[in-house]
């Protein structure tokens, strides 16, 4: 067995990668395969096409363990007057392992990743507490005057696999503390599909739902939502982003 064939079914101790190998393999070894195509992108890098690399190292599958973290989270309150920041501390297990290839951790409870952050100069993200249901969720603080340049101030991401030509939905909940906050745009791939301002719905101040229905053209999905804000001192967050097939 190469080490680097295990490396790329087991790369980190991260869950969810574990689940994935875990379950390619539980299918993999049930029965004789000679397949030399088919296989995961992230697999063949270390393994490529030899259908017995595959076997050799699904043989030595790794076990997963379920422990606790702590997380802290701090979260900014604006005002026109002053700034004010408080902590809070809280214990959670991690997630249970999924597979790789679905959508992952949209309600925030088991921290950040696979989402990634970005935000521009004068504006910070956290998860915070409490969240819409539960016990956090996504908030970018704009902080600072914006410089006019048009771009989004954050940017929270994440990649997926589909089955294309399926039907899904896409629901979340999204809360802006002022009503001249902004909006927070949805990107699919790069390509905009839906916009919420700060003032839509039952406005600034509550959480407010939010889903977009779509059937997919591809196996690959990018997820962005672009937080651009319309001027300083706004908290916006997202919460419960939930994909569902089949609607």
């Amino acid at each position: 067995m190469k080490l680097s064939c295990f490396r790329a079914l087991f790369p980190t101790t991260d869950p969810t990668r574990l689940a994935s190998a875990q379950s390619f393999c539980q299918t993999y070894t049930q029965g004789v395969s000679t397949a030399t195509t088919g296989f995961p992108t992230r697999y063949t890098a270390g393994c490529g096409s030899s259908p017995s690399r595959y076997s050799s190292v699904c043989s030595c599958v790794p076990t997963a363990t379920t422990t606790l973290v702590t997380t802290t989270s701090t979260s900014l309150t604006s005002s026109t007057s002053s700034t004010s920041a408080t902590s809070t501390t809280s214990t959670a297990p991690i997630c249970a392992p999924t597979p790789y290839e679905t959508f992952q951790n949209g309600d925030f409870e088991c921290g950040l990743y696979p989402w990634r952050a970005l935000v521009t100069e004068g504006t910070t993200y956290a998860l915070t507490s409490p969240g819409y249901t539960g016990s956090f969720a996504f908030e970018v603080d704009q902080n600072a005057p914006l410089d006019g340049v048009g771009i989004g101030e954050a940017s929270l991401q994440q990649l997926f696999y589909i089955t294309p030509e399926t039907a899904y939905l896409l629901t979340f909940d999204t809360f802006f503390n002022v009503g001249d906050g902004g909006f927070i745009g949805v990107k699919f791939n790069g390509v905009p599909q839906y916009t919420v301002d700060a003032s839509d719905k039952l406005g600034p101040g509550v959480w407010n739902s939010n889903s977009i229905s779509f059937t997919a053209t591809t196996g690959q999905y990018l997820l962005e939502f672009e937080f651009l804000f319309g001027t300083s001192s706004v908290v916006a967050k997202i919460d419960n982003v939930v994909l569902t097939p089949g609607t």
